[in-house]
């Protein structure tokens, strides 16, 4: 039996083509790759779990691949470490993500327990992720980010893609929000009820316009210094 499960999803095999290429280079090498290709993001990754066999269970996608050849490994030491005073193995950990996010399954490990006792909620077409985090924080667990195991993650540049998906994540985040009165592991918001959706609205507007004044900025940089451009 392996002591840890490499996991992920896949539209089909060939995705998993970059993956299996960069695992082969670990040092660490007592694995086993889980993967699944059935429709829909939460139904295949709770299949994909279910079929684990290792202790540890390390999750990633296949457009996230690892930057160095020690990353399985380093993930696996921090998942022990963060639970090594914690009977019930209760802290999930997450690495580096190059293209940073929400808490996502880019790059994290926790114990199989935790996965396997903890379903993903098929109700949710995205969002299932921050949806079981928020649960998981509700019930006690914990999650930590460590300056570790870094991936890129190469994320689409499909702008239709990116509101669609967008919009219904807003949707969905602030039904997360009113049920478990936060969202994730790293969202907190004082109060309940109207008072987190309202929280949760200032911080994404503050955000918007954070992203205008960048965008104000590069207009106005591009029209004074595009004259001075090498030709």
């Amino acid at each position: 039996m392996p002591q840890v499960s490499v996991v992920t999803i896949a539209r089909n095999e060939r995705d998993l083509r970059k993956l299996k290429e960069a695992l082969k280079k670990q040092t660490f090498k007592d694995f086993e790759l889980v993967y699944s290709t059935k429709k829909g993001i939460p139904q295949a990754m709770n299949d994909a779990i279910s079929k684990a066999k290792g202790e540890i269970i390390v999750i990633t996608e296949t457009d996230a691949m690892p930057m160095t050849n020690t990353w399985l490994e380093e993930m696996v030491n921090a998942v022990k470490k963060e639970n090594r005073n914690d009977k019930k193995k209760r802290t999930l950990v997450r690495g580096i993500e190059v293209t940073p996010s929400t808490w996502d399954w880019s790059n994290f490990a926790a114990y199989a327990n935790v996965m396997k006792e903890n379903k993903l909620d098929e109700s949710f077409p995205i969002a299932e992720d921050t949806e079981l985090y928020a649960r998981l924080r509700k019930r006690g667990y914990k999650g930590v980010e460590l300056p570790i195991a870094p991936v890129l993650h190469e994320r689409s540049n499909s702008v239709s893609k990116m509101i669609r998906n967008n919009f219904l994540y807003g949707i969905l985040l602030v039904k997360i929000q009113m049920k478990y009165g936060q969202a994730g592991f790293k969202s907190n918001f004082k109060g309940s009820g109207k008072k987190n959706a309202f929280s949760l609205l200032k911080r994404e507007l503050g955000l918007i316009v954070s992203k205008i004044g960048f965008l104000l900025g590069t207009l106005i940089g591009a029209v004074l210094y595009y004259p001075t451009r090498k030709k």
